[in-house]
């Protein structure tokens, strides 16, 4: 929505109910005004809420593999590796939410999404069409372990991604009042000054305008979110000794990022 274009055509129209008139102002920008820019004016701040889960659902990929063994001694095997994961987050809006400028705001990823917890992204309220952001995250699993003699092992590292869709409430919020120059006097003036919820509270047919107070109007649209993004790294050594007896261990299967094992697993985001 063209929230100027909005709050102009309620000012026209009541003036049009007393009588009509051609002078209007929100911003001191008509010098109509200029011995009143003390007595209106408005304050336009974007805001959001929280997000809501829609859907989620979690999978596992393999990303590096390597084998040891078998030799005819015990050893101390190390494995070491780095991954770098693509995340990538979409937004988009249900509708525009404008005032003569490129409107932009700040918004991070839901909690969800452990790994990027603290990421946020600017994206613009002047459009409908996705915004896409990407962040590439190194993950690395360290790991010795023990190979006993004639025995093989096969090590695996695997990512786990959290693929969601969620949506908040994106708001511009307007509070003061605006200027309306009559041809006529009403009332004894030519000059009025409007407060914003008023305006609003009498002609406002739009679903997504909530009058918040007589000097402050609240425009709200949907946020559509969707993301893809790595939330986990652990390794599996899968062991056969030479009887073909097989066993399967787990290491470092760390939920969130920010409470590392010291010298088992790093993750450094770095946002493009």
């Amino acid at each position: 929505m063209e929230i100027i274009e909005m709050i102009e055509d309620w000012t026209q129209e009541w003036m049009n109910q007393r009588g009509g008139g051609n002078n209007w102002d929100w911003n001191h920008t008509n010098p109509t005004f200029k011995n009143y820019y003390d007595s209106y004016g408005l304050d336009l701040q974007p805001t959001s809420g929280d997000y809501q889960i829609e859907s989620q659902s979690t999978s596992s990929k393999s990303v590096f593999t390597s084998t040891y063994g078998p030799n005819d001694y015990p050893t101390e095997a190390s494995f070491q590796h780095t991954h770098t994961q693509e995340d990538r987050f979409s937004w988009s809006l249900e509708d525009s939410l404008s005032y003569g400028e490129d409107v932009s705001i700040e918004v991070g990823v839901p909690d969800i999404f452990s790994a990027n917890v603290g990421n946020h992204y600017e994206i613009s309220l002047t459009t409908t069409q996705e915004q896409t952001r990407s962040n590439q995250t190194e993950w690395t699993q360290h790991q010795t372990f023990h190979l006993p003699e004639d025995e093989t092992a096969r090590v695996e590292m695997i990512v786990d991604e959290i693929e969601a869709r969620a949506k908040k409430d994106v708001s511009v919020v307007a509070t003061g009042s605006v200027a309306a120059g009559l041809n006529h006097t009403w009332n004894g003036h030519y000059f009025w000054f409007l407060p914003i919820g008023e305006l609003a509270d009498e002609f406002s047919t739009h679903p997504g305008v909530k009058v918040k107070d007589n000097h402050q109007v609240e425009f709200t649209t949907k946020l559509n979110m969707t993301g893809n993004a790595g939330v986990n790294s652990r390794i599996k050594i899968e062991s056969e000794d030479k009887e073909g007896m097989t066993t399967v261990q787990t290491f470092n299967h760390i939920h969130h990022p920010e409470q590392l094992l010291t010298g088992a697993q790093t993750q450094k985001p770095t946002a493009d």
